[in-house]
């Protein structure tokens, strides 16, 4: 016997039966009667074998020659049916049990199946609330309250918390919603500025704007929020020139082309995040995690940087010409083909004379004491400055680039030669 769905729900809901015991459903309802026929003749042959089977199988044991019955034949007649009725007890147990097997298979099926339905009607409930919870933090993040603004935020980090199909899609919104508060340089005139020695400019070190408290809230949640693997934010071509930064989480963030001159990024984490042809000119960097970062063809002119994790990172053609590292760790760091005229390393850890020759450096290149003393530096540096004057030879540089300029491309080719 089939149990009968849960409710209408299940009843419209439930799932397919296993072809065999389908089959078996359909065989019992469309022949009853050979099912109550097979079980009245199981009966009765039950029961003339309980009465007759002993004359039939063991007459020759219950009669003498003489066609007598023996003493015996009562404890015959009592053991064969004995012996029968054990039979049948036995195969109705089995049958009992088998039933209660098939019974239990069925129960199992109704009640994996309302689980499932459960389970699947409670994700579309979430994902409803998700939903609902989405459009009204998008709502909050157009708000012209900061503090709405500011719960907007907070409300698309718990729902990334909440729905890792959702983290993408937050990752996107939050990462628009910098890039529209922190525009493009030249998008208002700002970008005119790019490409020029900091020292031409008159920099004023530590003059910097405060960066809004939603764009500074918005930046730390996509931050502290990735993890490898994941969604990075596109942070691409964003616009904070002259911002305090300090203490930003920006692990694994897309900048690449990102003008960030004269930015104060003290204390603020960069680990991993991609910064290729990004604008560092005389950008602040105290305790500042740059490990593993990809910094390829950056400019970093004049950048002040004290006590920066540099470990593992790629640094290949930066331009780093005047920069200032001060207890800098370079380890693992790949300095190919990086312009170091005027920079100021002689405090750093971990830098090697096999890493320091591939990169361009020269005599105005102040390096710790026993790579300055190393015969490869030296030969180094007397073949750039061999190769810079030979250029300096065939003509005038060309002009400064304007804020239209590669940020990753030197402001004066001929002064960084390829070796």
């Amino acid at each position: 016997m089939r149990l009968p769905p849960v409710g209408d729900h299940a009843a419209m809901t439930m799932e397919t039966p296993g072809r065999s015991d389908q089959q078996r459903d359909r065989w019992y309802k469309h022949h009853p009667r050979w099912a109550w026929t097979a079980g009245i003749v199981g009966t009765a042959a039950f029961v003339v074998l309980l009465i007759w089977g002993p004359w039939w199988i063991e007459g020759h044991h219950l009669r003498d020659d003489k066609g007598q019955l023996v003493s015996s034949a009562g404890i015959i007649v009592t053991g064969f049916r004995t012996m029968l009725i054990a039979i049948v007890a036995g195969a109705v147990a089995a049958a009992g049990l088998w039933y209660t097997h098939k019974s239990h298979q069925q129960t199992e099926k109704l009640f994996e199946h309302t689980r499932a339905k459960d389970r699947e009607q409670a994700e579309l409930t979430r994902e409803g609330q998700v939903t609902d919870r989405y459009v009204d933090a998008i709502k909050l993040l157009a708000s012209d309250k900061l503090h709405e603004r500011l719960g907007g935020i907070y409300s698309l980090e718990r729902i990334m918390q909440d729905s890792e199909k959702d983290r993408g899609t937050v990752t996107e919104v939050l990462a628009a919603f910098v890039r529209d508060k922190l525009p493009p340089s030249g998008a208002d005139g700002e970008g005119t500025q790019r490409g020029l020695d900091p020292e031409v400019r008159g920099l004023k070190e530590d003059h910097t704007s405060p960066l809004d408290a939603d764009v500074r809230s918005a930046i730390n949640v996509l931050g502290r929020n990735w993890e490898g693997g994941r969604a990075r934010a596109d942070l691409r071509t964003i616009n904070g020139a002259s911002l305090n930064m300090a203490e930003l989480d920006l692990r694994g963030a897309q900048l690449q082309r990102a003008y960030l001159a004269m930015a104060n990024l003290s204390d603020a984490n960069l680990s991993r995040a991609q910064l290729s042809r990004a604008n560092l000119d005389a950008t602040k960097l105290s305790h500042t995690n740059l490990a593993a970062a990809h910094l390829k063809w950056a400019r970093l002119s004049h950048a002040r940087m004290h006590h920066v994790d540099l470990t593992g990172a790629n640094l290949r053609g930066a331009l780093l010409s005047g920069a200032r590292m001060r207890q800098v760790a370079l380890e693992g760091v790949d300095l190919a083909d990086a312009y170091l005229k005027g920079a100021v390393l002689d405090e750093v850890s971990g830098l090697t004379a096999d890493v320091l020759c591939r990169a361009r450096i020269y005599q105005s290149t102040k390096l710790p004491t026993h790579l300055a003393q190393d015969p490869k530096v030296q030969a180094r540096i007397a073949h750039c400055e061999a190769l810079q004057r030979s250029l300096e030879a065939v003509g005038p540089p060309p002009p400064v680039p304007d804020g239209n300029s590669t940020p990753g491309q030197p402001a004066d080719p001929p002064s960084r030669p390829r070796s």
